[in-house]
């Protein structure tokens, strides 16, 4: 599958692991894009949206051993904790059927994008400089 969007050198937090799990929340973002038009299930959507918090849980303990000195560490948790409260609402009305699959995907799309652009590219970039990682 071609990629629609594309992680950059200048999302880089200078540190490989982190890096490389931002790159893995492209790619995860790509195939949400993908099932989109093609309509998949409640089942292909729950599947991701389980990636998703998984790729939370991993990813955002593994910015915390690095963050844990930074002056704004709470701020940057915080942000985490309503990441994952995001998802994990949004899952949550798809199984009690409160929320259309596909209007689900759209929202959980903008809420990515939106994370990509101010959480990676503001805040992640800009603490972990600060720390001169």
């Amino acid at each position: 599958m071609s990629e629609i969007i594309r992680w950059s050198p200048t999302l880089g937090v200078g540190v490989e692991k982190i890096d490389e799990q931002h790159r893995e929340l492209f790619a995860t973002i790509n195939r949400l894009i993908k099932i989109i038009p093609e309509k998949k299930g409640k089942a292909d959507v729950l599947k991701l949206l389980n990636e998703l918090l998984a790729y939370a849980t991993n990813h955002f303990s593994s910015e915390q051993e690095y963050l844990g000195e930074h002056p704004d560490f709470v701020e940057h948790l915080y942000q985490h904790l309503e990441f994952e409260k995001k998802i994990i609402t949004l899952k949550e009305k798809i199984i009690l059927g409160q929320e259309d699959i596909a209007l689900a995907c759209h929202k959980v799309l903008i809420f990515l994008l939106s994370w990509l652009q101010n959480h990676i590219l503001h805040h992640d970039v800009r603490d972990f400089a600060a720390l001169g990682k």
